[in-house]
């Protein structure tokens, strides 16, 4: 008599098949491939791409990257520029003019604007460092600060808004020619200095001296 059991085949699951609640999955099973090796960290078994201590890194100096542009936005809005005013050159040194905040002189030589006055200025930042200003008789003094001051013509009531650093130490502030006909269009006629035919200032003692008031 033939035993039941022994008519029985047992049939092999193939590879990556499970039963389970009446029914067959297939499942894709991941290996490791030692013939691989990471270049970040050097570890066999998987790619550069798929590294995750590559993916921290990255994940971390990105971070790191975020916190430096604040932190370098909020020093940028709290202080002025000093790269603007890397050279800046002042042709009168002395002149025979009583100092006081008002006073404006219109140089032909300085390379910028140049403000002695603090309450000139409609807004005025802090410089991330001096600058030094050199005068015409090549002595050197400290810019420490820069903003906006507002102009306005005595004659015509025009106002003229020009960029200029805060120099405590100068004997007067200086209007720069070369500044202000980038924008303008500046004439010297009759001793008169004017600004797109409305008069700027006026020849005093071989000196133009503005004819403006600053508007705050």
């Amino acid at each position: 008599m033939v035993n039941a059991n022994a008519l029985t085949a047992r049939v092999p699951r193939p590879s990556g098949y499970f039963r389970g609640k009446g029914e067959r999955r297939h499942t894709t099973s991941t290996r490791r491939d030692d013939n691989l090796v990471c270049w970040y960290c050097n570890k066999k078994g998987y790619r550069q791409d798929s590294c995750r201590t590559k993916q921290k890194a990255e994940e971390a100096r990105t971070e790191r990257l975020g916190k430096w542009k604040r932190t370098a936005d909020m020093r940028e809005s709290e202080t002025a520029g000093a790269a603007a005013y890397a050279s800046v050159q002042a042709l009168v040194a002395e002149i025979s003019i009583t100092p006081t905040n008002e006073n404006w002189v219109i140089d032909s030589g300085a390379t910028h604007h140049l403000c002695r006055n603090r309450h000139s200025f409609r807004n005025l930042k802090p410089l991330a460092k001096p600058v030094m200003v050199r005068l015409g008789d090549s002595s050197t003094i400290p810019a420490i600060a820069a903003g906006t001051i507002y102009l306005t013509l005595s004659q015509s009531s025009r106002i003229v808004s020009i960029e200029a650093p805060f120099v405590p130490r100068l004997q007067v502030s200086l209007l720069s020619v070369s500044q202000l006909s980038i924008k303008h269009q500046i004439a010297f006629r009759n001793s008169t200095c004017s600004l797109e035919n409305t008069s700027l200032g006026s020849l005093h003692e071989d000196i133009y001296r503005l004819s403006a008031l600053t508007n705050r």
